[in-house]
């Protein structure tokens, strides 16, 4: 079950929801049969709810929308893309603890760029 808080991106709605979007957007991507998507989706899930309403969320299931997956790098599942303004922040490969993705979010929030120490 997707909460509200994270939205079914797909190609159609890609541009509206995660390119245009006023405030920074973290996208994950996975697919059903994937055993650390669906331990990603736990993560996401609870980011989604610490940081509502100054991050948007997404989620685009690669078997469904391959060629928006495809477009946008995310090669290996899962795969995280970090958006603010319609670039490309960060793109992380791989199921990660909690805390990383939280570093990242915070590091974008607080403007500074994602290799600053």
């Amino acid at each position: 079950m997707v909460p509200d808080d994270v939205l079914r991106m797909t190609a159609e709605n890609f541009e509206e929801t995660a390119v245009q979007s006023p405030v920074p957007v973290l996208v994950e991507f996975g697919a059903p049969w994937c055993v650390d998507c669906r331990r990603l989706d736990a993560a996401v899930n609870a980011l989604a709810v610490r940081y509502r309403g100054i991050v948007r969320f997404g989620r685009v299931d690669v078997e469904q929308e391959p060629k928006l997956a495809v477009l946008l790098g995310a090669g290996g599942l899962p795969s995280v893309l970090l958006m603010e303004r319609g670039r490309i922040y960060a793109h992380v490969g791989g199921a990660l603890p909690l805390a990383h993705y939280e570093r990242l979010l915070d590091r974008l929030l607080s403007g500074k760029p994602v290799s600053a120490g």
